[in-house]
């Protein structure tokens, strides 16, 4: 894959055909297992991130650290599970992530998605590597791009506020 220790990585996956294939063949290697590896790849310096967006907050319903689950994915949910794992604090686009700096980047402040103070614009800064697992960018999974049309201002995009309630991960509800 490319993967190198101190490797930034953000997951973004489909695990259907992974899940079905450990099944058909019986093989005992589950998400977690894969998550693991992928960790272990990267190392100690590294950093893995899944996506864990949820546009309920959108809908006004509310948002919380721990329970509200990733639209993303069995991937990202089974790692939003784990306790090695921290969650972004935009109740939107969030991520969960381990390794290096994840206090720091677990902690960024910031109420646009899409800026470069984001998670989004962390993670372009370190050139952290995209890693598909049955997707294809440029269908799904790849939001880098409106960070870039933010930034040159194109004229089909623009700002929404969205307010809601969110329960952090010390469980504090603003």
């Amino acid at each position: 894959l490319g993967l190198r220790s101190g490797d930034k990585i953000i997951v973004t996956s489909d695990a259907l055909i992974i899940l079905i294939y450990l099944k058909k063949n019986k093989i005992k290697y589950t998400l977690n297992n894969l998550i693991d590896d992928l960790i272990k790849i990267v190392g100690k310096k590294g950093k893995t991130l899944f996506p864990t967006f949820n546009w309920d907050f959108c809908k006004g319903n509310d948002y919380h650290y721990k329970t509200t689950e990733s639209f993303c994915g069995t991937l990202s949910n089974t790692a939003l599970k784990r306790n090695d794992f921290l969650r972004t604090k935009n109740p939107i686009y969030s991520f969960v992530v381990t390794g290096k700096d994840m206090q720091f980047i677990s902690n960024l402040e910031h109420e646009d998605c899409f800026s470069l103070n984001s998670p989004f614009g962390y993670l372009i800064s370190k050139k952290a590597k995209n890693l598909f697992i049955d997707l294809h960018y440029r269908s799904r999974g790849f939001p880098f791009v409106h960070v870039v049309e933010q930034e040159v201002g194109v004229s089909y995009r623009y700002k929404k506020n969205f307010t809601g309630f969110c329960t952090d991960k010390d469980k504090k509800k603003t």
